[in-house]
């Protein structure tokens, strides 16, 4: 039998899908801007962030979504301390 889709239901997939048609992948330079930091440090970090694609062995991407979401957290961690 099938699930019955609600109104509620049917909001939260068209939310998820304009947040998926929102994002965006940057370049290293672009994230370096976003994340307030250099394109050299960056390249030596980006493993541990997250928010990074790797597309092939010399090729990254950075989730514009993703750096604003880490950054929000980051923030949010600052004022409980």
């Amino acid at each position: 039998m099938a699930e019955e889709w609600t109104e509620a239901d049917f909001a939260e997939l068209e939310k998820w899908m304009n947040e998926q048609q929102a994002d965006r992948l940057l370049v290293i330079q672009e994230a370096a801007r976003m994340l307030n930091t250099s394109v050299d440090w960056l390249y030596r970090q980006w493993k541990t962030f997250p928010f990074v694609v790797q597309l092939s062995p010399r090729q990254l991407r950075f989730s514009a979504k993703g750096i604003q979401r880490w950054l929000e957290k980051q923030q949010n961690r600052n004022k409980e301390d």
